[in-house]
């Protein structure tokens, strides 16, 4: 709450001269709510609100910070003096933090609402791996000519492609060299011996899989 008070301070000195800011009381249940996330093309920030004075809620509070971060407000002022109208609220932001009051001032607030606010990179998702059903194929007679072992591997494309382009791989002939391009993928021979197996590429999608016995 250190950078909240701090904040606050030049928020109250600079931008609402000749108010004094003043902690809550002891008495006064302040209450906190969920993080939640705010951003934008090339930035993300982790928000944590609460509720310091009146009865706003936390959906008012996810409402206020979205909008002061995305721009939504009408902004007076530059540099400490910067304050920005949101919603009939007036918000200050400043170096981990933000505030939002209704009243007079922000000592007097008769509700004020504050933000701890991390902007830390996002760590990068892994992509979702899918594991789709084996894929066999047959001989005119009915026998295994060849098939896929433990499931055929999907990222950012769906079962039923995967499992078609390794159907075409694996009703290649055996001297096949290259491999077929099933659906546009490239794919090539990878592991060795008893892993041997076959990754398929196509931009940012792939299909893998390993040989089974026939």
């Amino acid at each position: 709450m250190k950078s909240h008070r701090l904040m606050l301070a030049a928020f109250a000195c600079c931008a609402l001269a000749g108010s004094v800011v003043v902690a809550p009381s002891e008495a006064q249940a302040a209450r906190s709510c969920a993080s939640f996330v705010v951003a934008g093309p090339d930035w993300r920030y982790t928000v944590k609100a609460t509720v310091e004075v009146g009865n706003a809620t936390c959906q008012t509070a996810r409402g206020l910070f979205t909008d002061l971060y995305l721009g939504r407000g009408t902004t007076s002022g530059e540099g400490p003096s910067r304050v920005t109208l949101v919603r009939g609220w007036r918000c200050g932001t400043g170096a981990g933090g933000a505030a939002c009051f209704r009243g007079t001032s922000i000592d007097a607030a008769t509700q004020r609402i504050t933000a701890e606010v991390n902007n830390a990179p996002p760590r990068a998702r892994q992509p979702v791996q899918r594991r789709c059903a084996n894929v066999i194929v047959r001989n005119p007679d009915g026998s295994v000519y060849a098939r896929s072992r433990n499931g055929v591997f999907a990222v950012r494309t769906t079962c039923p492609v995967a499992r078609r382009v390794a159907f075409a791989v694996l009703n290649a002939d055996d001297g096949d060299n290259p491999l077929p391009r099933p659906e546009g993928f490239r794919c090539r021979l990878v592991g060795q011996s008893s892993q041997l197996g076959v990754l398929c590429s196509k931009g940012r999608q792939s299909v893998r899989w390993t040989f089974g016995r026939a």
